[in-house]
């Protein structure tokens, strides 16, 4: 019989024994994550008991049961956080990383496999440490759970116990419905600002768009003969990459090649000498056509013949633009907003500034208060569900005592 008849089939695993006396079983096991040959191997005291523990380690692997692998907290995190950014939105992902880095600086060394719930509640205490807030603190522990369950489909091995812990619970958010009276202080103070700041008080008081929506719209997304503005894209910012591999010694924002490195497969477009990006919208039912109301067309007319170019050359006709003449980021957006609230001299009844999208919750909650139907205001503001419109109504003991009357009015009706 030759040789080749004896030989073993790839696979098949070996059986030896060492110097000690010890029989070892050693078998190929696919490749680890850097891309290494993994084998796994088996102890035992006698030939037969090495082969017989090496067959059922390889039935589990062929069972799909993941090998002990030594992975990391800080090596998934990295695998993971490359994979979330080729599907999600740089925002998102921008808000993982922020999650990872508190995840990573207290339980980076500790293995998957080992994760006890001990692990997880450090993370909560090591965010409240830091000055989170308990939101904050909730959104550590939701992108760590994303995370872990990532990892599970991935067919890495999580202590169930790790993963039954829950998010500690959060006070009640605090954004409200903006009274009228000060609707009309804020509309009044926006008259005697720039038409850039009274537009964004316009689109968020009476078309009840996103930040990122009214900073990426552009005059093509605007029909005034029909009276719509068209809603398929928000602005977005990526931070700057090298683009010489890091060989300049600076950092990415310095660097003579740098580059924005954005999603384009999923809709992303650049805009040139810029790290803002025009995106998809949050969700698919984010795309919308908005009714134009007479005093919001007035104001756009207005810009509109004004025709201020844009300084910068290849890059859309925005409706928002900077003092230079560039395309409008969230924080100077921001900016503007809060010129606009310093003038009319109002606040949040808890002191804060009223945020942005606090314009969008009233225009939800009036929207409700005109009896509007829910479908109709979930397709206005582009909701994907009932559940996210109904955080955006704020009813009022005016509404209440509205729908008192209405209940005793039909009752005592004959």
């Amino acid at each position: 019989m030759s040789k080749s008849a004896h030989r073993r089939e790839y696979g098949s695993g070996s059986i030896y024994q060492r110097a000690d006396g010890k029989w070892i079983g050693s078998f190929p096991a696919g490749h680890t994550r850097s891309g290494k040959r993994r084998r796994l191997t088996v102890v035992a005291g006698t030939e037969q008991q090495a082969r017989s523990r090496m067959r059922s380690k390889m039935r589990e692997v062929a069972a799909g049961k993941t090998p002990g692998d030594p992975i990391t907290v800080a090596g998934w995190s990295k695998t993971y956080l490359a994979e979330h950014a080729l599907r999600h939105r740089r925002s998102t992902t921008s808000n993982v990383e922020w999650a990872m880095g508190y995840i990573v600086e207290v339980i980076g060394d500790v293995k998957l496999a080992k994760l006890r719930p001990a692990d997880i509640r450090r993370v909560h205490e090591h965010g409240a440490k830091k000055g989170l807030a308990p939101s904050s603190v909730l959104r550590l522990h939701d992108r760590l759970k994303a995370m872990l369950k990532a990892a599970v489909l991935e067919g890495l091995e999580i202590p169930p116990a790790a993963m039954a812990v829950q998010g500690l619970p959060v006070p009640a958010n605090d954004r409200i419905a903006i009274p009228k009276d000060t609707v009309m202080s804020i509309l009044e103070a926006s008259k005697l600002e720039s038409q850039d700041a009274r537009a964004i008080v316009l689109l968020g008081f009476l078309a009840g768009l996103r930040r990122g929506e009214m900073s990426g719209l552009t005059w093509d997304r605007v029909d005034l003969e029909r009276g719509i503005l068209v809603i398929d894209r928000q602005m977005t910012r990526f931070g700057w990459s090298h683009g010489c591999f890091e060989a300049c010694g600076r950092t990415p924002r310095s660097c003579p090649q740098r580059q924005v490195e954005a999603p384009t497969q999923l809709g992303y477009e650049l805009i040139p000498r810029s790290s803002l990006v025009l995106g998809p919208v949050k969700t698919a039912r984010g795309r919308r056509e908005v009714p134009i109301v007479d005093e919001l067309a007035d104001h756009l007319r207005t810009m509109q013949l004004a025709n201020r170019p844009s300084s910068w050359a290849g890059v859309p006709r925005f409706v928002l633009l900077t003092a230079i003449g560039g395309p409008m980021g969230q924080h100077s957006l921001d900016v503007l907003w809060k010129q606009v609230l310093q003038r009319a001299g109002t606040k949040h009844p808890s002191g804060r500034s009223w945020n942005t999208h606090e314009m969008r919750h009233t225009f939800v909650t009036e929207l409700m208060r005109a009896q509007t139907h829910s479908s109709v205001i979930e397709t206005m503001v582009g909701h994907a569900e009932e559940r996210s419109t109904r955080g955006y109504i704020h009813p009022s003991s005016v509404d209440a005592r509205y729908a008192a009357d209405q209940v005793a009015r039909g009752l005592s009706e004959k």
